[in-house]
């Protein structure tokens, strides 16, 4: 008879092992959604937003540097 009471979810090592279990799916669905998130963002740059590159291209063609700075800034980026 207590055989039966100890077998089964009342075992400390089950109970420990429905925690790790819990802690795992929830690390694989923040992981998804921050893949997800930087995907949406536009960029899989290094932190997660737009790189330097592209930053220097939409100011370039926004008109708020012109040729000369642009090409210095995209050497300075490359190197």
């Amino acid at each position: 008879m207590g055989y039966n009471i100890m077998y089964g979810y009342g075992r400390p090592e089950h109970f420990l092992g429905g925690i790790l279990e819990l802690v795992f799916w929830v690390l694989i669905v923040v992981i998804i959604l921050k893949l997800l998130r930087r995907r949406k963002m536009g960029g899989w740059g290094r932190w997660g937003g737009s790189s330097a590159m592209n930053l220097l291209e939409e100011r370039y063609v926004k008109g708020e540097i012109g040729k000369e700075e642009f090409e210095q800034k995209k050497k300075d980026l490359m190197s």
